[in-house]
């Protein structure tokens, strides 16, 4: 979570994320197998060849930087009903006064919603 996600809509608020996310890979040298996100719009952006001029494009520029150096070429569209983890985390986010980044441990909280998704996929 991050106190500066508190301004602009839902879809710039989630390209914040994403670039906050991978800044933060980049740092560790890790490397992340895809990007999902249930904005429609920012995905959609993302694939057009001209970007758009509004408050998402400056971004997603940045985003776009990020994941070239990291070898991202696609961010995919994931409906927000197939995404539950990603979701009940952005829920739990909202009340976050500070960022939180767990390398190798997971909260109880979090724990529960990951079993909960893996145990649907049986």
């Amino acid at each position: 979570c991050h106190p500066t996600f508190s301004r602009g809509t839902s879809t710039v608020l989630e390209a914040m994320a994403i670039r906050f996310v991978l800044t933060t890979i980049k740092t560790w040298g890790m490397t992340p197998l895809m990007i999902e996100t249930n904005a429609l719009q920012l995905v959609t952006e993302w694939n057009q060849i001209t970007p758009s001029e509004n408050e998402l494009s400056l971004t997603l520029s940045y985003i776009k930087e990020i994941a070239i150096m990291l070898g991202i070429e696609v961010i995919s569209y994931c409906p927000r009903e197939a995404n539950s983890v990603a979701h009940s985390l952005a829920r739990l986010a909202v009340d976050c006064l500070y960022d939180e980044v767990w390398k190798n441990y997971l909260p109880i909280a979090i724990s529960k919603v990951v079993l909960k998704d893996l145990c649907a996929l049986e």
